[in-house]
């Protein structure tokens, strides 16, 4: 049987998964990215399963040379299963740009090509492809491997499947075949899936009569365009094969993975990782390495045997920062003391982002879009992701990722911050409005909040995108998918809403610095003394503002002073003298402005 065990890095997670021999359960094949090194916004592009993973010897193989040969068809629609070459036909496909790229596509493939059926209208299609019989006596371990790329509309539960018996389908067991990533309407690229089936030889009789089938079912609205399949291949396992099939990190009390950290918010970090035994034997002594490059470190952890039946937790210890690193590769890597006979499985990597002030719970990575609730086009629409302040900070501008769609150009967005307090959101601040314009399309915008905003360590903050409705719908950007309850929003009549099985929303806020007299480094302005009893000076390089003007606020946003304009002093820098001697003691904000814009805003103590 399939094993699935969570190893997780200081942290304890619940136990495996496994697919049993009914009709509705499914087992979930869950895919990963490698993301590349690049500069500060890189865009990382998600690496599908490589198509020679399975191991072992080929029990079964068709490539569908010029016709389905031996396979057979059954269900409400059986007859649009068909051998093809050209790719979908129906008039919302483009067969060139859509067609599969597998490796022995110049032969044919096979396709469920739905769209051509239904002829323009939108009716759902239901049908399953058939293998002949295969005969897997004396076969525990085993794999089914295939190539397949699809498009679907418009159920977001639909779910592509694979299903396996030995009784012609009187009992099989159910895998999820679905593609990761891909939403209602869009395109998937070609993908190689890896389906272990260990878990159903485990239990099953007369494994002489065994058969796959690929189901495509609609019946709940879900099945308007088209799944090609080629390459089909069922292939043994190997005695002794760990695999990664998740991993990744997390900080604070929401254990939330922030893949863009600001210095201001360093909190300890945690690593994590699933694996998978997908070998025939116990794994002996599993053990997880995870190594930070860019000075740091590793850090190591062992387990010991995993068999059909165990699930262990493993703790190590907490990551710290290197304050001189700016990007991390966290590697990922699984070993055993038994042979281990396929490593290419084995890791995984991803990046971490140190920066001056951004900080993000996104990868990175865009997959799609979200515009509107389903039931609400056209309405106004607020929706971003859930966020913990690490440590006590302020907020000056927020960014918001918009898809390249030429109905974007034109609209109006901004954005808008929310706290929990007692389990309800209460607005804490909005930026100004923006319309989008060809140059911001496809791309990040920037957006103000006209004072800064104070939080304070332990907040739960969420962090919304926000249009006022009207047509077209505006589309952000979405990215990795994330827990259940990360990402929320309001609806036209100003009601929350949780999203389920959602995906982060591409939203980064802007920190400001908490600067003292030795972070220099760090910003335009520096202040001394800070913490001050009465005055502080303020010191600002001539180069790096021209014309600029100084606001003083309170903890609360409240406008001390206004309009102070810095004098030369000396040839290189501006200076000026401001007096709180008359200010209560507490927290003020010093705000550098430049034609009415906040280039910079730095924290002050009045003791």
């Amino acid at each position: 049987m399939k094993q699935v065990i969570q190893v997780f890095v200081f942290c304890l997670s619940s136990a495996g998964i496994f697919a049993q021999l009914i009709s509705q359960n499914s087992y979930a094949v869950k895919a990963y990215y490698s993301p590349e090194l690049a500069t500060e916004f890189p865009e990382e592009k998600s690496k599908p399963i490589a198509e020679e993973k399975a191991p072992g010897s080929i029990i079964f193989s068709a490539n569908f040379s010029n016709s389905l040969g031996s396979w057979t068809t059954s269900g409400p629609d059986a007859a649009i299963w068909q051998h093809d070459d050209d790719g979908p036909s129906g008039p919302f496909s483009n067969g060139v740009l859509e067609i599969i790229n597998s490796q022995s596509v110049n032969n044919g493939f096979a396709i469920f090509d739905a769209d051509l059926a239904n002829n323009g209208s939108m009716i759902n299609r239901s049908g399953n492809l058939i293998s002949p019989l295969i005969n897997l006596s004396n076969i525990n371990y085993a794999y089914i491997q295939f190539a397949h790329k699809y498009r679907f509309c418009c159920d977001d539960a639909f779910i592509p499947k694979v299903e396996v018996t030995t009784n012609d389908f009187l009992t099989f067991a159910s895998f999820d075949a679905s593609i990761p990533g891909v939403e209602p309407n869009m395109i998937s690229e070609t993908y190689f899936s890896k389906i272990n089936i260990a878990s159903f030889l485990d239990t099953a009789s007369n494994k002489q009569n065994f058969r796959l089938r690929f189901n495509w079912n609609g019946s709940n609205g879900g099945s308007h365009y088209y799944w090609q399949i080629d390459d089909v291949k069922v292939r043994e396992a190997y005695s002794y094969d760990l695999s990664i099939t998740d991993a990744g990190f997390y900080t604070g009390q929401l254990e939330i993975p922030y893949f863009f950290i600001p210095k201001s918010q360093y909190s300890p970090l945690v690593l994590k990782a699933t694996i998978t035994n997908d070998g025939g034997m116990p794994a002996e002594n599993a053990f997880l390495k995870v190594t930070l490059d860019q000075g740091g470190g590793s850090i190591n952890s062992a387990t010991s045997n995993i068999d059909q039946y165990q699930s262990q937790n493993v703790l190590t210890d907490l990551f710290s920062y290197n304050n001189d690193t700016l990007v991390y590769t966290i590697n990922y890597e699984v070993q055993q003391d038994s042979l281990e006979e396929l490593i290419v499985d084995n890791t995984f990597s991803e990046l971490l982002y140190v920066t001056k002030t951004l900080f993000s719970a996104d990868n990175n990575a865009p997959s799609g879009y979200i515009a509107n609730l389903s039931n609400q086009p056209g309405q106004p629409f607020k929706v971003g992701n859930v966020m913990e302040i690490l440590n006590n900070d302020i907020i000056d501008s927020m960014f918001i990722y918009v898809t390249a769609t030429s109905t974007n150009i034109g609209e109006i967005i901004h954005g808008e911050l929310f706290k929990k307090v007692n389990g309800t959101w209460f607005p804490i601040g909005s930026t100004l409005p923006r319309q989008i314009g060809f140059n911001d399309n496809g791309g990040s915008i920037g957006l103000k909040f006209p004072i800064p905003i104070l939080v304070a360590q332990g907040d739960t903050i969420l962090v919304a995108a926000c249009h006022t409705g009207g047509s077209p719908d505006v589309r952000f950007r979405v990215c990795q998918r994330v827990e259940n309850g990360f990402v929320q929003g309001f609806d036209a009549n100003g009601n929350n809403f949780v999203l389920a099985n959602p995906k982060a929303l591409m939203v980064r806020l802007n920190m400001g610095y908490l600067v003292s007299i030795t972070e220099k480094d760090k910003s335009l302005m520096t202040v001394s003394p800070n913490p001050t009893t009465n005055e502080f000076t303020l010191t600002i390089p001539s180069e790096s503002c021209q014309d600029c003007k100084i606001n003083l606020t309170d903890g609360a946003g409240r406008v001390i002073k206004s309009g102070i304009e810095p004098e030369s002093f000396g040839a290189d820098d501006l200076t000026c003298d401001i007096d709180l001697s008359d200010a209560k003691a507490g927290t003020y904000f010093v705000i550098l402005q430049q034609n009415g814009s906040a280039l910079e805003t730095i924290r002050v103590v009045k003791q």
